[in-house]
């Protein structure tokens, strides 16, 4: 039962996550378009770093280009948590957690105060924490480990 419980979190996450990235690169990728670059490629997978690729001859705004992976991703969680149930509620945060992860780069290319993302990076980690309990919480009732028994004798105590 165990095994089975972390293999699905796992999975989950993994899945969320690489979700994530290919959001962030799109939403730089989408940026670049309204700005009529012609050449942009969103790099998934790669040694260094997932990346987008640009090459514009108009002229644009390079603080819009870079917050655009960023906004992409909280744009995507907050639909989900608007129109969701529970366990999308769930996913939406862990989307929402690790969006703010992957915006390490992005904030460092703007010239952000390394508090301000300390303080980024430390809040997506609780967020992602979060969101691993709320997704853990309705796996196991939806198992019927926990039941509203359960929580009625917690009450009590």
């Amino acid at each position: 039962m165990l095994a089975k419980f972390l293999i699905f979190i796992t999975t989950i996450s993994a899945f969320i996550l690489v979700s994530t990235i290919a959001i962030h690169e799109l939403g730089h990728a989408l940026v670049a378009q309204y700005y009529g670059c012609d050449q942009f490629k969103a790099v998934i997978y790669d040694i260094i770093a997932p990346h987008t690729e640009i090459r514009c001859d108009s002229a644009y705004n390079n603080v819009v280009l870079t917050l655009g992976g960023i906004a992409a991703t909280l744009v995507i969680a907050l639909v989900f948590i608007l129109t969701g149930g529970q366990f999308t509620t769930g996913l939406s945060y862990l989307l929402f957690g690790f969006g703010l992860l992957i915006s390490y780069g992005d904030l460092t290319d703007l010239g952000t105060s390394k508090n301000i993302i300390a303080v980024v990076l430390f809040l997506s980690l609780i967020i992602i924490i979060l969101a691993i309990v709320k997704i853990s919480v309705y796996y196991l009732k939806q198992k019927g480990i926990f039941k509203d028994g359960v929580k009625d004798g917690m009450k009590k105590l």
